[in-house]
């Protein structure tokens, strides 16, 4: 519903001259009346809706323009403004008290733009005013600095807290006043970057694209160092505006921070050094307590000298007020004869401060003869505690919810629920208004809240710490103050509620609380060596961790000298180093070895002086650490390093490092052959990149500098280049380097030059040899091809058309496998031989990695390396190693132009290659494993009958189980092939009469393995590759490979196990002689639902007996 502007007028001039006027202001709507008396019954019925009344004279039933206004004024309290065509004479009687703004009619275009820009800034004042009364309670209660902004950016409202700080900071209202445009104000500000950043943000939350904006900001003045959280949240109420700025000062938060961080360091330093606020009380035998002494750290922080009180009582020392408040938390300690803790306030030399202490008593035999008291100085704390509202804006939530109390004083209702309280509680204003307030309660803690009615009565507000619940069932705690709203005898009982989330202060004061705990627990338990001694090196104090390492109690050591602990080669320098204890700083640093129940362990100390009043020395406080681990990490870089140095003195190659910085490499160390060898000083490279290129041959530098640029990416080169000696001379030196480190944008090189110029023509085809030729089958290797670039030398126009020829032995890891890798050696070999044997003497052969050739074919056409690949073929037809066929895949492919890739060529020849190995693979597979039978075969008669038995009684057995025809088949296969695994056993194990040792043992059973990787692959066996991997488990899990149980195991594997089982007893083994059928019978018997499945074993049993 849009609002209104009530125009009465009874001239008709001014209706025409006024009505477009104001429509053209906005989005209101415009009703004019020229009766008083039927504008009147409209005001009454829509008076909520009506914005502003516009008046014109007239006279009307007795009743005057201006009596009119005033009856409405007095009832309706809507704004009034009076037009007229003489505006000073209108103004000028008194009766006319009525109007908020007289105006007078325009009449000219001018007139006219003064009395738009008039209308316009009274209507916005209006809304301004009419929006901001319900706000003002809430917002002029919050110390935040807050102001609301419309469309445009000016600031419309400030609250109380806003306004202060302007005048305390001395800002002139055009600074930050009403009516200033906040996002130029921005635009101008000092921190240019800052600023940059907030206006980006205000106007995301202006434009509705942002819920929140917020934006933590130092503001330090002279005196202070400020912070302030910015927090811009979209205006959610009716009204001109487009949103609410507040900034809140967050320095005691930051203060907070800040000491946490602080205090953790102190933490620290405590654990290394025991320092702490530390003062020691002496208790008589009269239990009369006196100081004995404070550390320099308690000095410093109380002010107070230990002089000036050792051997005096609290009352003595502070007077008796002060005096017995402290002695008598002392004596509590000496009453109750363990730990406490308290806190305090006391007035002392360093100023009044707020105290965390705790006093822990000696005791030695049930008497208390000492108490060590720690003191924290917390007042910055307790201060912080006291400054709530500051703390709690750290919370980044306002919020403010105006409820009604019910007469019979049992509840209240919500009438109002800001956007703020939106976002702390999670709820939509519709979702709470006439809802009971309990619901935001925590129902364990309503009884936190005070009786509305008596605040009310009383007319005083109330705030505490409460627990509130979110929507979501969440706790937090929140600072929650109550204002009444309402005079007792209202017809409504309103309050204001402003809640604040104090969750993050919270935090803060749970790490505080965390870190006091740590402070006293790092006090109360070192693993550090704490001890004691006296001017003449008695021991005074030792601590658990000293008794322990030494092996001795603390009644054996206390009065006893530690200098006969200390090893003897190291007691002089141990007495020289505490000497300086005798002069400021009063400190000292040793590493000695001490005996102790370990042996000598080296020991690192800390040793600070006690002095007394007259500056001598009382007492050394020494905090030790065993460092023996680093003493032998010392000692073997150490060897490490005189080995290292002496490895290099007696090469004779020269061993280099450098390093390469933005492409830049530096010489950083040449051990002393490069005298020996080239007659110049290691100094003279040392630094001088320059000068190190110079000495190389101009035709080899690029080789150099190839090698240098090429550490970014590679880990290691070798090269060979001419290098120039101090006589002019050159010699070959063979260069090898490894990159040892890339850090920080800096690459580490270490390396040797090998001068071999006498040898070099004699020995560079051999050096090849070794770098290019593989091992194995004395072909080139893929190195030679890539490092030498042998390949791309034969891609030359004379030598075209080239054909490459690609060879891939097949199933060589089932080879490998199945017979192991000696033989798949012997496969490797005769391949190569194959290749050689088949191919022109021009033909470049290279094992090229694995099971991989490479044949490259100069002046070779197609059809001639298809006739080579034939041969390639015909000679494999007619190999074999141990009766398995040697087979491989094979492709080819031929250049034929001289721009053609060679890169391409190969690629086709690969892919040519795998497709042919595809095709054959099954067949070639099946071939191996047929190869692997007859061998298993021919290893033993006795394994072959094994399968003729196996065979027969698994058909039987199986039909006798109901197997179907594929099955039984399977089963059958099985009986031949369970064992084939043993193929890869030698005949020895296999024959062996007596008993398996270990090692044979577990060769032995390595075999089912074996068997499923052979059966596997050939897709004819493969079928029954899970049951030959299976049928050595047992049905009660205990059997191998895998530990399989019960029905885990293959249903076949169980049958062939049994039957397996079965031909083993009953035949005659090299290792154990043969039982008769009723005796085997009875053993699996014996052996079901253990061994052999029970059911499966039955039915076996019942086969053979004839049933």
């Amino acid at each position: 519903m849009k609002d209104k502007i009530i125009i009465i007028t009874a001239e008709k001039k001014m209706e025409q001259k006024l009505e477009p006027l104001i429509r053209e202001l906005g989005d209101r709507a415009v009703v004019t009346f020229s009766s008083g008396e039927k504008a009147a019954e409209y005001i009454s019925s829509k008076a909520g809706q009506i914005d502003l009344i516009i008046l014109g004279s007239f006279y009307e039933a007795g009743v005057f323009s201006y009596q009119f206004a005033e009856k409405i004024k007095s009832k309706y309290q809507l704004p009034i403004i009076f037009l007229n065509n003489n505006t000073r004479s209108f103004d000028s009687k008194p009766e006319f008290k009525a109007a908020d703004l007289i105006l007078s009619l325009p009449e000219n275009e001018l007139e006219q733009k003064i009395f738009k820009h008039n209308l316009k800034e009274f209507l916005n004042n209006h809304q301004i005013k009419k929006h901001c009364q319900l706000n003002q309670y809430s917002l002029d209660s919050l110390s935040a600095h807050i102001a609301v902004l419309d469309e445009n950016g000016v600031i419309c409202y400030t609250n109380k807290a806003w306004e202060d700080f302007a005048r305390e900071n001395a800002l002139t209202p055009a600074e930050s006043g009403l009516g200033i445009n906040y996002l130029e104000l921005l635009k101008n500000a000092d921190e240019a970057e800052n600023a940059a950043d907030i206006l980006a943000g205000i106007k995301k939350v202006m434009a509705q694209e942002s819920d929140l904006f917020s934006f933590e900001y130092p503001c330090h003045s002279p005196e202070n160092e400020r912070w302030f959280k910015l927090r811009v949240t979209p205006y959610k109420g009716e009204g001109p505006f487009s949103a609410v700025v507040a900034h809140e000062n967050i320095t005691e938060r930051k203060k907070a921070e800040k000491e946490l961080e602080v205090l953790n360091q102190e933490y620290e330093s405590i654990f290394n050094n025991v320092q702490t606020s530390i003062f020691l009380l002496n208790v008589d035998n009269d239990q009369k307590i006196t100081y004995q002494s404070l550390n320099s750290i308690e000095e410093n922080l109380t002010g107070i000298k230990s002089e000036s009180i050792k051997g005096k009582t609290p009352v003595e020392a502070f007077g008796k007020e002060i005096g017995s408040e402290i002695e008598n938390k002392y004596r509590s300690c000496l009453v109750k004869k363990e730990s406490i803790e308290y806190q305090e306030k006391i007035d002392l030399p360093g100023g009044l401060k707020y105290w965390h202490t705790n006093l822990s008593p000696i005791i030695v035999d049930g008497k208390i003869e000492k108490i060590v008291g720690t003191s924290l100085d917390i007042t910055e704390s307790i201060e912080k505690e006291k400054k709530l509202e500051a703390i709690f804006k750290a919370s980044q939530n306002i919020s403010f919810i105006i409820t009604e109390a019910t007469d019979d004083k049992k509840e209240s209702f919500i009438r109002e629920f800001s956007p703020g309280a939106e976002n702390i509680f999670g709820y939509s204003r519709e979702e709470v208004i006439d809802t009971p307030v309990s619901k935001l309660h925590c129902k364990s803690e309503i009884r936190q809240f005070p009786n509305m009615h008596t605040l009310i009565e009383d007319n005083k507000s109330w705030s505490d710490e409460v627990t509130l619940i979110r929507k979501n069932g969440e706790k937090f705690t929140a600072m929650f103050t109550v204002y009444p709203l309402s005079d007792y005898q209202d017809e409504k009982l309103l309050t204001l509620g402003v809640a604040i989330d104090i969750s993050e202060r919270k935090k803060v004061e749970e790490e505080l609380k965390k870190s006091k705990k740590l402070y006293q627990g790092l006090i109360e338990s070192q693993n550090d060596l704490i001890v004691r001694v006296d001017s003449e090196n008695r021991f005074i104090y030792v601590n658990d961790a000293y008794c322990e390492l030494f092996g001795k109690t603390r009644e054996e050591l206390i009065g006893s000298k530690f200098t006969p602990l200390v090893h003897e080669d190291d007691l002089e320098s141990t007495l020289k180093a505490m000497k300086a204890l005798n002069k400021a700083p009063y400190r000292a640093h040793m590493e000695q070895r001490a005996m102790t129940v370990d042996g000598w362990r080296w020991i690192s100390w800390e040793d600070n002086a006690i002095l007394n009043e007259m500056g001598e020395i009382t007492e050394i406080q020494g905090v030790g650490r065993d460092i023996t681990h680093l003493k032998e990490t010392e000692q073997a870089l150490k060897e490490s390093q005189r080995k290292l140095e002496q490895l290099i003195s007696q090469t004779t190659a020269v061993i280099y490092s450098y390093q390469v910085v933005d492409g830049k490499h530096e010489i950083t160390y040449l051990n002393e052959n490069v005298e020996n060898i080239l007659g110049f000083k290691a100094e003279d490279f040392i630094g001088r990149e320059e000068f190190h290129l110079s000495c190389v041959h101009p035709e080899d530098r690029e080789i150099l500098k190839e090698k240098i640029a090429k550490v970014t990416i590679k880990d290691a080169s070798v090269d060979e280049y001419r290098f120039k000696d101090k006589e002019g001379n050159y010699h070959w030196l063979y260069d090898q380097q490894k990159v040892i480190s890339r850090e920080g944008g800096v690459i580490k090189v270490i390396g040797s030059w090998l001068d071999y110029t006498a040898e070099h023509n004699k020995h560079k085809a051999k050096i090849d040899k070794l770098l290019y030729t593989d091992v194995l089958t004395g072909l080139n290797n893929r190195k030679c091809f890539e490092e030498k670039n042998t390949i791309n030398k034969l891609n030359q126009k004379n030598n075209l058309p080239l054909s490459i020829i690609k060879a891939d032995i097949n199933g060589l890891k089932l080879i490998n496998d199945s017979y192991g890798d000696d033989l798949g050696d012997q496969f490797l070999i005769k391949a190569a031989r194959i290749l050689e044997s088949a191919t022109p003497e021009k033909t470049l052969i290279a094992r090229w990695g694995g099971d991989e050739f490479l044949a490259v074919l100069p002046q070779t056409d197609k059809t001639e390396a298809q006739k080579i690949m034939n041969k390639i073929r015909d000679k494999m037809d007619h190999s074999y190693i141990e009766k398995t066929p040697v087979s491989m895949g094979l492709g080819k492919a031929t250049k034929f132009e001289l721009d053609q890739s060679i890169e391409a060529v190969l690629k086709e020849a690969d892919d040519l290659m795998y497709q042919n190995k595809l095709l054959e693979k099954r067949s070639e597979k099946s071939k191996i494993v047929e190869s692997i039978i007859n061998a298993l075969a021919a290893k033993s008669d006795e394994t072959k009958e094994h399968a003729v038995r196996m065979s027969r009684n698994a058909r039987k057995l199986g039909r006798r189980l109901g197997l179907d025809h594929s099955e039984l088949d399977k089963l059958s296969l099985l009986a031949k092939l369970h064992d084939i695994g043993k193929t890869t056993i030698s005949e020895e194990i296999l024959s062996k009469p007596g008993k398996l040792d270990k090692k044979e043992w577990e060769i032995m059973k390595n075999h089912p393995r074996v068997g499923f990787k052979i059966a596997n692959a050939s897709s004819e066996f493969s079928v029954i590759a899970e049951d030959i991997l299976s049928h050595h488990e047992r049905w009660d899990g205990s059997g191998y490979p895998r530990g399989l149980k019960g029905e885990e195991i293959p249903y076949l594997a169980r049958i062939i196990s049994i039957i397996d089982a079965y031909d083993v007893m009953t035949n005659e083994r090299p290792y154990t002689e043969a039982i008769n059928r009723i005796e085997a019978l009875a053993e699996i018997k014996r052996c079901a639902g253990s061994q052999f499945d029970p059911e499966i074993a039955e039915e076996f049993i019942a086969m053979l007996s004839g049933e």
